[in-house]
């Protein structure tokens, strides 16, 4: 069809002139004001009235302005997945005229995240000079419109499929996850897992969380991710057990039965001359690491029996040997447990060379107290006892009883000294006799490094050699003597002085002792004065 104002082809569907910009379904037309030309023939004059009043008609129509609501033409189109959808908003400018097209634009209040049943407020905005050339009044503000058409997401759980298995032994263990899902757009690699604690070190009970972080934007896919991190428990790891009293019962009875094999099967070595009383169980110590950094075994049991040896030719006194036996790596699977066997402890060489400790408290010392700066040390079922020394401070505290086991042993050394026949084949001596003692006791008792006491059993026995004869002392000295509460008793070592007499017989200058008893006192008691508290007993004298 044709404009009514210009005469320009225009469409059939549409309400201006996309050229004049006149609304054609409106009487009249309009354009730009020009000047009434004159007539050139009078006789028209009638003709003229006529048209002027059509004209003036014309003019008053063209005048009024042309009013146009633009939020009759706002568009809104909404695209994407529910609750991430986004829209596109415009002014549909076919509908308008053709030269305010540009002039006109529409802002959303937001264009992201939508919902199903949202509103959104759409403002308005133009430029008011083009159209007042045109006689065109342009009116609107905002438009409100509800967002609707948007696609629902498939939720999608992306935990389905997944699994984390810990392994390795708690409190060390670690965990390691998998996917297995037929899902196409999880990936394995999305996932990525964090410890409570030290990534490290998992023990049963700990809690890993495991988040999913995908590397592209699951709506965009049409995807909703129901679950962005889930916590897993952590369990069923080989556990190390934490305490003694975690040790089941049956497994006490059979390591204590293994115990008794691995001392059996040492002691069958030993000389056909030793005597052994039946392996009596002595107690246990357990021990922990307090920090996963600090070095050696997690854990450790020592299950400790003694026995008392003899020697069946008398080369040495009845002694009470403690053997313990090592455990490592104790751990908890399922209810049960499990350990590795290292063998009998400790070394003694008094009197007899052995595996084990003649003092517990030594035993004690070196294998759990040295070892607490780095280790919870715990001791029961009789052996608690030695966990703290038992040392004598003085003569007196000593028990006739343990006085006379301490005598019998020490005379017993003499007698096997004074029958050598190397060194006594062409003399005599008398039966010895006890003249009293030394006892000397540390002024620090703190000090671990030195003898803590030192009794000094003191006998004497006349040798005649060539018809002439000298009394003979010798001392014999035991050194750290601990009485403990149970009545038992022990010391770190006894000997047989090591001084050479020096008189001048055939045998006097490799004869062990003393013949001046001021000399005697002056090497084993007054040099010692310094650090040792003295008391002397019996028949002898102090210088």
């Amino acid at each position: 069809m044709f404009c009514r104002y210009c005469g320009k082809t225009i469409e059939d569907h549409e309400n201006f002139c996309r050229y004049c910009g006149k609304n054609i379904n409106e009487g009249g037309g309009f354009q730009k004001r020009n000047t009434v030309q004159s007539f050139k023939n009078w006789w028209q004059v009638i003709i003229l009235g006529l048209g002027i009043i059509i004209l003036g008609i014309v003019v008053f129509i063209n005048n009024q302005k042309t009013t146009i609501n633009l939020e009759e033409f706002v568009r809104a189109d909404f695209y994407g997945y529910d609750s991430v959808g986004e829209g596109y908003y415009y002014i549909d400018k076919d509908k308008l005229p053709e030269f305010l097209g540009d002039s006109i634009y529409v802002i959303p209040d937001y264009a992201k995240n939508l919902s199903n049943g949202d509103r959104m407020n759409i403002s308005i905005y133009y430029d008011t000079s083009l159209a007042e050339e045109y006689d065109i009044e342009l009116t609107g503000e905002q438009v409100t419109v509800e967002v609707s058409g948007l696609k629902e997401p498939v939720e999608v759980d992306p935990f389905d499929g997944f699994s984390l298995e810990p392994y390795g032994f708690s409190p060390f263990g670690m965990a390691e996850f998998s996917y297995h899902g037929d899902h196409g757009y999880i990936k394995a690699d999305d996932f990525h897992y964090y410890y409570s604690d030290d990534a490290m070190s998992l023990k049963n009970g700990d809690t890993v969380t495991i988040e999913y972080i995908p590397s592209e934007d699951p709506i965009l896919y049409g995807y909703k991710i129901t679950e962005y991190s889930k916590e897993f428990q952590i369990e069923g790891l080989d556990e190390y057990v934490q305490s003694f009293d975690e040790l089941p019962e049956s497994f006490l009875e059979y390591e204590k039965e293994e115990t008794v094999d691995c001392i059996d099967a040492y002691t069958a070595n030993y000389s056909e001359f030793i005597g052994m009383s039946p392996l009596d169980y002595a107690g246990y110590i357990y021990k922990v690491k307090k920090s996963d950094d600090a070095a050696g075994e997690y854990n450790v049991l020592y299950l400790i029996y003694k026995s008392c040896l003899s020697h069946e030719l008398g080369n040495f006194e009845e002694q009470d040997i403690y053997y313990p036996v090592k455990f490592t790596d104790l751990l908890s699977s399922n209810g049960q447990v499990t350990a590795t066997k290292s063998g009998i402890q400790g070394y003694t060489k008094e009197n007899y060379e052995t595996k084990g400790y003649r003092k517990p408290t030594l035993a004690y010392k070196e294998l759990a107290e040295d070892s607490e700066d780095s280790y919870h040390v715990m001791a029961g079922d009789g052996f608690e006892i030695f966990q703290t020394n038992h040392y004598i401070y003085s003569v007196s505290d000593i028990s006739n009883d343990v006085m006379q086991i301490l005598e019998d042993r020490a005379v017993m050394l003499v007698n096997e000294y004074l029958n050598e026949s190397d060194d006594f084949g062409r003399s005599k001596e008398t039966k010895p006799v006890l003249e009293g003692g030394y006892w000397l006791v540390s002024k620090k008792q703190s000090n671990l490094k030195e003898t803590r006491n030192q009794l000094i059993l003191v006998y004497s026995s006349t040798i005649t050699d060539d018809d002439e004869s000298n009394v003979l002392y010798l001392p014999v000295i035991y050194e750290d003597l601990e009485i403990y509460p149970n009545g038992e008793f022990s010391y770190l070592d006894r000997y047989l002085t090591d001084n050479y007499c020096g008189i001048n017989y055939s045998w006097a200058n490799h004869t062990q002792g003393y013949i001046d008893e001021k000399r005697m006192y002056n090497d084993l008691v007054k040099t010692e004065l310094n650090s040792y508290n003295e008391e002397v007993f019996g028949s002898l004298n102090a210088y």
